[in-house]
């Protein structure tokens, strides 16, 4: 069923194709057509939208108007896009080349070469993408067009970005900017600016990424616009964790959990996170607890129970991150009996691991190992054979710390075993290395 706005903008449609087909006009009525079956693409009622196209396309070969036809293509085109149907949207792509091609109309060439760059993208092709989206930007600067320069770096950018080309999209990113700067385009150079960002970001250079997302901060929340402005703050909790700022995560949490407040509870949850575990690390030990109890009682009042159970792992997992053992196992401990409650075995069995690694941690080693035996069993039931290894693994680390050797030998020679039946190769190339460290502790006798 449609939402509040696509109903509205297809009444709105309805309205116009009426007042198009009163004035007798075939092209405002092949428009009108257009932009109805968009709106009805957007509700998911195909059969609809099919019927409204199909008269479209009748007034197209009818008026032989290329013209009317290329506005009519653009947006029936974007509107497949848009649905996912990749093969129709890229036809009408192509068609709009050959019209540019017929006319002379080197943007229209630009533009419908930048639209095949997408579908393909779209489509999983990034080799051919690149080639579209190349040859749309060359077109572009033969033009001397700086406005379509400008969005196909930027979609260059997300070509690098999809494809994890950080260095790639860097550069591309930096150019759009650059582009956008020299056009007074303030609204896309701070747009550029969050792409940036996040792409120094997953370089682990958190310091310049820092400087990116202030931009965005300032400016977002200059516009009003609250929704990019936690978007802001999230990465900037993130890139100031990554440089140890810890200060300024609890400023940005706290402002980011008030601006949240009738958002999403996981977004919420979130920040909360940041929070805590920034917190900790500076000591503010009631604080911290406080908040965790805050954060729960959120977590408590989400109705769906498994969108719970995986914030309160999530929220295990940043405490024992962040080496704050003592409510991890609080944490992890509530969740198992969640896990159960929901008959979530898998996760069941992953949270008893997590319970021994963190008694592991703390040095109750010989609860630890239990813990641990307990998950190998879980898991050997449910033929979860990665996290049987896992927690085999982690059996033979405790039982060597406790300096039990041929006990910790042995389950590392299963873990790798486990490792190598499940073709997990590089899970048994660790293991491998664990039993050589393992041996090397074997007096010379018994190796």
């Amino acid at each position: 069923m449609a939402d509040n706005a696509i109903n509205i903008q297809i009444e709105k449609s309805k309205t116009e194709l009426e007042a198009a087909q009163a004035s007798g006009d075939q092209r405002l009525i092949c428009l009108a057509h257009a932009a109805l079956g968009s709106a009805y693409f957007m509700d998911r009622n195909l059969p609809r939208a099919r019927h409204e196209f199909e008269q479209g396309d009748e007034i197209i070969s009818m008026l032989n108007d290329l013209s009317l036809e290329t506005e009519y293509l653009k947006i029936k085109t974007y509107a497949q896009q848009l649905i996912g149907h990749l093969a129709d949207a890229y036809r009408g792509a192509e068609r709009l080349y050959q019209i540019g091609e017929q006319t002379g109309n080197l943007g229209l060439m630009s533009d419908a070469l930048a639209s095949q760059g997408q579908i393909q993208l779209d489509s999983a092709d990034p080799i051919k993408a690149n080639e579209k989206l190349q040859q749309a930007l060359e077109i572009a600067r033969d033009l001397k067009d700086k406005p379509r320069q400008m969005r196909l770096f930027g979609a260059l950018g997300n070509l690098g970005m999809s494809i994890a080309s950080t260095d790639n999209a860097l550069r591309d990113f930096y150019q759009a900017r650059s582009v956008a700067e020299e056009l007074g385009d303030e609204q896309s150079a701070v747009g550029y600016s969050g792409n940036i960002g996040t792409m120094l970001s997953f370089q682990g250079k958190h310091a310049q990424a820092i400087t990116e997302f202030e931009t965005v901060l300032k400016y977002v929340a200059a516009t009003g616009n609250q929704d990019a402005e936690v978007q802001a703050l999230r990465y900037l909790c993130k890139s100031h964790d990554g440089v140890g700022n810890h200060e300024q995560v609890v400023e940005y949490a706290k402002q980011a959990i008030k601006l949240s407040a009738n958002r999403d509870k996981e977004t919420r949850i979130f920040f909360f996170e940041r929070l805590i575990i920034a917190l900790y690390r500076l000591g503010d030990l009631e604080n911290a607890r406080q908040t965790t109890k805050d954060a729960l009682e959120i977590a408590a009042t989400i109705k769906d129970k498994s969108k719970q159970l995986e914030l309160l792992i999530g929220l295990g997992e940043s405490f024992t991150l962040s080496e704050q053992y003592s409510p991890a196992l609080d944490i992890y401990r509530q969740a198992r009996k969640l896990a159960a409650r929901l008959q979530q075995l898998k996760n069941e069995a992953y949270l008893v691991g997590r319970i021994g690694l963190v008694l592991a941690e703390t040095s109750k080693l010989d609860e630890a190992i239990r813990h641990h035996q307990e998950a190998v069993s879980l898991a050997q039931e449910r033929s979860l054979p990665e996290l049987e290894g896992q927690q085999l693994s982690m059996l033979a680390m405790a039982h060597t710390d406790l300096g039990n050797i041929e006990a910790a030998l042995q389950a590392a020679i299963q873990a790798r075993e486990v490792f190598l039946a499940a073709d997990l190769l590089d899970d048994a190339e660790k293991a491998r290395a664990l039993i050589n460290e393992i041996r090397s502790q074997l007096p010379n006798d018994q190796e």
